[in-house]
């Protein structure tokens, strides 16, 4: 997605990880912040980054909507440690973010399937505030 003002995931009450989300990658995410559950963060512009969670929702705050992403969370191993929600950021010049929702990880055979259900909702913007517009978006 295109280069939003703020990148925003609800993080887990009960996450396995020690802060809440972990680095998939060396660099440190762009003006990171956790309030309570809130973890958000930029576009870093100079670095690739790129941090997973165990949450289940996460938002991109742009200049007039909202987008709200709810990934579906079912029993089993999940990727990189166990992720259901990722953020990657492109460094300049490319200015996009990616917002990734995962599944349990399954073996296939040929001809199998596998489904995942992805929610997608947006919404106009409330507020100039960014931390009240993603607390408004996760309710």
């Amino acid at each position: 997605m295109r280069e939003p003002e703020r990148v925003c995931i609800l993080l887990s009450a009960t996450s396995k990880f020690a802060a809440g989300f972990i680095r998939l990658m060396s660099a440190e995410p762009a003006d990171l912040k956790i309030e309570g559950r809130l973890l958000s963060l930029r576009r870093h512009q100079r670095q690739h980054v790129k941090v997973g969670t165990d949450g289940s929702s996460m938002a991109w705050l742009g200049p007039n909507c909202v987008v709200r992403i709810d990934a579906e969370i079912r029993p089993g191993e999940y990727p990189d440690g166990g992720c259901s929600t990722e953020v990657y950021t492109c460094p300049d010049p490319l200015q996009y973010v990616e917002l990734e929702t995962l599944g349990p990880l399954a073996t296939m055979n040929p001809g199998d399937r596998i489904e995942q259900t992805t929610v997608y909702t947006v919404t106009p913007r409330s507020t100039t505030d960014l931390t009240a517009e993603a607390r408004n978006a996760f309710r």
